[in-house]
């Protein structure tokens, strides 16, 4: 838990600079007399088996004999024990591609479905994706929830809202793709969210960061993207190849 400053109250009067933490002076008591002492505290997380517990201690000096020094006088009081139910932060970021494979001048539409499966409703939450370098966004084709969106880059970012618990939010997009993939000969993209929670009323909310599932798509080259790299197509490939034919007569 965590004390919240300035809410110390003793018998309803506030007690501004109090600290439960380091001991409230109350003054002298009389028999029978009687102290009421309030304050409040954030929940940060449970202790041991998901319990907040909280025990108070008073301490003070008594006159037993006034011929003697005074006697130290302690006690504790019941512990209150309240059961701690954690905040379930959950969201899915699903990410999905139109295309099984992809080869040159194609246009691939991504499409990422965010949902948020906990209890605790999501916020600011900023959709990123960055591109391979072989692919290029097209401009004017993002849509969230089928509504067109101008003006944003998937690449830079974008703010969808908010989601509460149990809903959900779509995000597509479309990228031509421009050449072909380096390294693995795949088209790799993975998107991302960053969101916030309140935790409490009082603390600022948490930021996190969760990743979409990766998207892999096969490069494929078409039989014309063979033959323009290729000068001997036409001894491999056993039917008509108009590029081919093009390349080899003005090969010889």
């Amino acid at each position: 838990t965590l004390f919240i400053n300035g809410t110390v109250t003793v018998n309803d009067v506030p007690f501004p600079f109090a600290n439960p933490n380091t001991g409230i002076p109350l003054g002298d008591f009389q028999p029978n007399d009687a102290a009421i002492i309030n304050f409040q505290v954030v929940i940060t997380g449970g202790q041991i088996n998901n319990l907040v517990t909280n025990t108070a201690t008073a301490s003070g000096f008594a006159i037993v004999n006034p011929n003697e020094p005074p006697v130290v006088v302690e006690g504790d009081s019941n512990t209150v024990v309240i059961p701690f139910i954690p905040q379930n932060v959950s969201t899915t970021v699903v990410k999905t591609a139109d295309h099984q494979t992809a080869t040159i001048g194609d246009v691939i539409t991504f499409t990422t479905v965010i949902t948020n499966t906990g209890d605790t409703a999501i916020q600011n939450i900023r959709f990123q994706d960055m591109l391979d370098s072989s692919v290029q966004f097209v401009p004017g084709s993002v849509t969230v929830d089928n509504t067109p969106v101008p003006n944003v880059n998937p690449v830079s970012g974008f703010l969808i809202g908010s989601l509460n618990p149990g809903e959900a939010r779509t995000v597509s997009f479309q990228v031509v793709v421009q050449s072909a993939p380096s390294g693995s000969g795949n088209y790799i993209n993975q998107a991302s969210i960053r969101f916030e929670h309140q935790v409490g009323t009082v603390l600022p909310p948490v930021t996190q960061i969760i990743e979409s599932n990766i998207v892999v798509i096969p490069f494929v080259p078409t039989i014309e993207q063979i033959c323009e790299t290729n000068f001997n197509c036409l001894n491999k490939i056993p039917f008509q190849c108009s590029p081919c034919n093009h390349l080899h007569e003005h090969k010889k």
